[in-house]
């Protein structure tokens, strides 16, 4: 219904204007316009359905597939090779339409008698510029509300919508041929050359808005030349379905509707509005280019004018949070959920940033409250489970039998709106498909499970040929191609085998130099930059356990620099916090095992130390056995440089978090024998024999023997 309404207005319906679409007090039509995209959506070739039986993991579908639910299964004696789930299913075809669109009516003309025309205006028709003319007005600038800030409405004719009355208008056009009402407005129609119908909306005395109608529509470029609108960027409007029926630009406060069935934009109708702050969010709201700096100044624009705009407010968070301005994100979505409390996606929002806040418990309990809640959008389902799924591997001690069995679920329910007509809500199922696969293939590489080094590499296509479907047919974020390049290492790390990742590390620095060349956006480009700092950080971990010193320092040196940039207003969150730590250790561990070079290694961990020392996030890294383990490894190299203080004093934080991760089960009681006969060794230099001949007999009761020196 909102979508053929829309067509009506540019076809030529006596009265609709685009107003109505962005004004608070529309609010159906307003959800309309954060459906769509401002880009023609490629046509989609129908595909057919999937045929019924056992999917062959060997050989895929040639057509986009996604994965059919299965029941993970851990590892045991009767595990077969069928019991890990397989991404297998193809996207069904597009829905056929369910209705023909009729054409509205034509434009009406006076109601009553013939139109007179205003002779104050008959010049324009002669006028090669007549827009031009028209809304030349030389004094008006400085008298707009927002001139100061370069936001100038158009004043046209000498009338400015949301400054004159009616008696200004009658003053400067003379009475109307003809009034009517829409909406509760009163509309006021007038023929002044050379535009085939000059309507003005009224609300109470003011002027709400100015629809021009053009006797003959005009190239987009000539009209945009005429209203001096090429130095602004614009809004593109489109159906829900994607294809474009106008564009408006919010500075100026006008919007152009296109002729329909043209093959280069002609503009029909133009309104001119007061300042809304709704244009400013839609604009950062469908910029695909990921300007996220021009996108958060649209948006401190569109709060200023509406302070109540809780979408303004989400959006900026979600921005924020991507330019690692956690603490400043999370400010800005309790915003968003304070002024609609009902809203899921602002409720999941605030959830996950949350959880990377270090509010762990908290963040986790709403996500599954939202999750469970059957009422919602099936896209709203989806999203919730794959969150749900996300926030429960993120445990070092996770359950990921559990979190898989959630972003199947998310799977489940994003496969049908994947070919939906609707824009927003198909972009929104292909982007849960992306992440649900690629945490799969995550759940399956560091869980319990069989045939993980031939399972995993297929949720990885998977998601890598969702990406390209998702980048190419609805404008997805071209990052994503990074995101896979990064779950590759992350999930080749969870291995713990030799798996090479040389390919998955190259393809990512190939792709993280062309998004940071491409965007100018510094944001993004710091945004870019971390990214690919924590592919590189598991690359340089695979390596290391490969034992290539060479090209584990060489990934590792490449990451710091990335991680280190200087990015305005940064935020660590506690897991980047301990993410930089885990690096600057094992940079320093990498110096003190091959190249025997204490003092090297030490530098490196007094980097570490501040960063370590700290409470374990809630973050696969952190395992609170290696955790210990870390300050035990740093004590031997500062043993060996002299500073033996430190070298017992970090060796026994070490062994503290051992014995806590050894109560908890997390860590076998045999491991504390090496920490135990560092520490004897120690106390024995540094003349403590009681203590020394203590923990000498802690260690020979661990492993049947005694230490001599300190050992990793």
């Amino acid at each position: 219904m909102h979508r053929a309404r829309f067509r009506a207005w540019t076809r030529g319906l006596r009265w609709f204007t685009l107003a109505a679409c962005f004004a608070t007090t529309a609010p159906a039509l307003a959800w309309q316009f954060r459906e769509i995209v401002p880009e023609p959506v490629t046509p989609r070739a129908t595909e057919p359905a999937a045929a019924q039986g056992e999917p062959t993991p060997a050989e895929p579908p040639a057509s986009l597939p996604v994965q059919e639910p299965a029941p993970a299964a851990p590892i045991t004696e009767e595990v077969t090779a069928g019991d890990l789930p397989e991404p297998s299913v193809p996207l069904p075809p597009p829905p056929a339409a369910d209705h023909e669109e009729t054409e509205p009516a034509p434009l009406a003309d006076a109601a009553s008698g013939a139109a007179p025309e205003s002779p104050a205006i008959l010049g324009l028709a002669e006028t090669e510029d007549f827009l031009a003319a028209a809304v030349r007005d030389p004094g008006s600038a400085d008298e707009s509300p927002g001139a100061a800030q370069g936001l100038v409405p158009v004043r046209f004719l000498g009338v400015e919508p949301g400054l004159s009355l009616a008696d200004d208008v009658r003053s400067a056009w003379g009475e109307p041929f003809a009034v009517s009402e829409q909406d509760g407005q009163a509309i006021w129609s007038y023929k002044l050359q050379p535009f085939r119908q000059v309507d003005v909306s009224l609300e109470t005395d003011r002027v709400g808005s100015i629809l021009l109608h053009l006797t003959t529509p005009l190239p987009l470029d000539d009209v945009a030349r005429q209203l001096d609108l090429d130095d602004f960027d614009q809004v593109p409007i489109p159906d829900e379905t994607g294809e474009v029926l106008g564009q408006a630009y919010p500075e100026r406060a006008v919007l152009l509707s296109f002729a329909p069935e043209s093959e280069e934009a002609q503009v029909a109708q133009i309104l001119f509005e007061p300042l809304r702050g709704e244009t400013f969010r839609l604009r950062a709201e469908y910029d695909f280019q990921r300007r996220y700096q021009r996108n958060l100044g649209d948006l401190e624009v569109a709060l200023r004018l509406d302070a109540t705009d809780a979408r303004a407010h989400w959006l900026k968070a979600d921005i924020l949070a991507s330019a690692d301005r956690v603490q400043d994100a999370l400010e800005s979505v309790e915003q968003a959920v304070k002024l609609a409390p009902t809203e899921t996606l602002y409720r999941l929002t605030r959830a996950r940033l949350l959880a990377a806040r270090g509010q762990y418990e908290e963040g986790l309990s709403e996500t599954r409250q939202i999750a469970q809640q059957a009422s919602l959008p099936a896209e709203v389902q989806a999203r919730a489970a794959c969150q749900l799924g996300d926030l429960i591997a993120l445990n070092a001690a996770a359950d990921y039998q559990q979190a898989m069995q959630h972003h199947l679920r998310a799977i489940e329910l994003a496969v049908p709106l994947a070919n939906a007509e609707g824009f927003a809500v198909r972009r929104a199922a292909k982007r849960v498909l992306v992440d649900a696969h690629l945490a799969v293939a995550y759940d399956i590489a560091a869980g319990h499970f069989q045939r993980k080094h031939e399972v995993v590499p297929r949720w990885l296509k998977r998601a890598s040929e969702l990406v390209d479907e998702l980048i190419t047919r609805d404008s997805g974020d071209e990052t994503l191609r990074l995101d896979v390049y990064r779950q590759t290492l992350v999930c080749f790390a969870a291995f713990k085998s030799s798996l090479d990742p040389s390919v998955a590390t190259e393809e990512a620095l190939k792709e993280g130099r062309r998004l940071i060349a491409q965007v100018a956006d510094p944001l993004y480009q710091y945004h870019v930059q971390w990214t690919l700092a924590e592919a590189l950080f598991h690359a340089m971990r695979i390596e290391r356990a490969r034992g290539d010193f060479d090209v584990a320092m060489r990934y590792a040196n490449n990451a710091i620099a990335l991680a280190e940039a200087e990015a305005e207003g940064r935020q660590y969150t506690p897991q980047q916090e301990f993410l930089l730590g885990q690096l600057y250790f094992l940079v320093g561990s990498l110096h003190a095992v091959y190249e025997n070079d204490h003092h090297e290694a030490v530098r490196w961990f007094d980097k570490s130390t501040p960063l370590l020392n700290r409470p374990l996030p809630i973050s696969p890294l952190a395992e609170q056995g290696l955790h210990g383990e870390t300050f035990v490894s740093m004590g031997v190299s500062y043993w060996e440089t002299g500073a033996r203080a430190k070298a017992i004093r970090l060796t026994q934080e070490g062994v503290q978090i051992m014995r806590e991760a050894v109560q908890s089960g997390q860590l076998e009681e045999q491991a504390m024998a090496v920490p135990y006969g560092n520490l004897a060794t120690m106390h024995r230099q540094m003349g403590n024999e009681q203590t020394a001949h203590e923990f000498a007999e802690m260690a020979a009761r661990l492993e049947g023997g005694r230490q001599t020196s300190p050992q990793r």
